[in-house]
């Protein structure tokens, strides 16, 4: 019954901010619905015609490196999920004490769980840096390249930080 109501108020959500939508760009609110699906279906055209040179260009990007810059550079992936799971598994039972005692408050232990996670986050953030400072000049394209590839690595970690706080069960 309540993925029936989600369905119905997320359509419901829909429906009226394309009106709104609609209505802001000078269109009639009954046209609204429309406008939103042919923009979005425009939009998804363009992203799937623009693929194959995502595809060209990254293939080009392994040719612009000797093997010796590729292997550090998927390091930087291979050590920031690496120490994040070593420092993940060390903190087990830890994270199982927390949730053993049903003494303490829900939110204590969930903020005691997320500074574990953080731990873990900022092991992964250390063991990547490391590898990035194994790239040279700070100021050459690959260190840079390596940079960005650890605030990607960081950022995704740190959303799937947020949302696994956020969702936890218990």
């Amino acid at each position: 019954m309540r993925r029936k109501s989600a369905a119905a108020v997320a359509a419901v959500v829909i429906l009226a901010s394309s009106s709104a939508w609609a209505q802001a760009k000078g269109a009639p609110a009954n046209e609204g619905l429309a406008a939103f699906l042919r923009l979005m279906t425009e939009r998804i055209d363009i992203t799937f015609s623009q693929l194959p040179d995502v595809w060209r260009f990254l293939v080009g990007v392994a040719h612009r490196f000797n093997f010796t810059e590729l292997l550090l550079l998927v390091a930087i992936f291979a050590a920031g999920l690496a120490a994040e799971w070593v420092a993940r598994q060390l903190l087990v039972r830890v994270r199982h004490r927390i949730h053993g005692h049903g003494k303490k408050s829900p939110l204590r232990s969930l903020m005691q769980v997320m500074l574990l996670d953080g731990l873990a986050l900022l092991a992964l953030w250390v063991a990547a840096r490391a590898v990035v400072g194994q790239l040279g000049d700070p100021q050459s394209h690959l260190a840079r390249l390596g940079h960005q590839l650890l605030l990607t690595l960081v950022y995704w970690r740190g959303f799937n930080f947020v949302f696994r706080a956020w969702l936890r069960p218990n």
